[in-house]
């Protein structure tokens, strides 16, 4: 850590690693998450189910196309279609991806998806930073660079790991 003169300090592993997205995410997606959830505490839903499938993280079961037909006077009928012809759409899309990469949509998902569990294990305020520093259990690469290698799956397998309580 460097001490400023205005005792402000930063930290010399964040200069050396920039945060630099090639991504962004419109407030409007954070908005959308913020109304869902106080709609589903209103109607007696469950928060994080309603706002996890606003983010794209669950998908509409057949239980919850009941219980929105109800509250929203959309039929059943209607979300079990939306949600079987967006997973249709989506393996499609995904079988037709020559390069096998991730769309930026898919990517800044995944990355909302991971603070949020990594938010169960850090601080919030802490998980930047944590993903900007060399990590013994990643052979010293930064969180960040395993992401950027593809190889996110070592991050959410640390995630089990430590939730789950499994010896290391």
């Amino acid at each position: 850590m460097v001490i400023k003169e205005n005792n402000e300090t930063e930290n010399e592993e964040v200069k050396r690693y920039p945060f630099d997205p090639d991504w962004a995410i419109h407030p409007g997606i954070s908005l959308a998450e913020q109304i869902a959830c106080i709609w589903a505490e209103e109607k007696g839903l469950d928060p994080l189910e309603i706002c996890d499938i606003v983010n794209g993280f669950k998908p509409i079961t057949p239980e919850l196309a009941k219980k929105f037909a109800k509250l929203l006077g959309v039929s059943e009928t209607f979300w079990n279609n939306l949600q079987r012809n967006y997973e249709k759409l989506l393996s499609k899309i995904e079988d037709n991806r020559s390069d096998g990469k991730k769309d930026h949509i898919e990517y800044a998902r995944e990355m909302r998806r991971l603070t949020q569990a990594l938010s169960r294990i850090v601080k919030v305020e802490f998980i930047s930073e944590w993903l900007l520093l060399p990590n013994e259990a990643f052979d010293d690469l930064t969180p960040m660079e395993i992401i950027y290698r593809g190889e996110i799956d070592r991050i959410w397998q640390m995630i089990f790991e430590l939730e789950s309580g499994m010896p290391v």
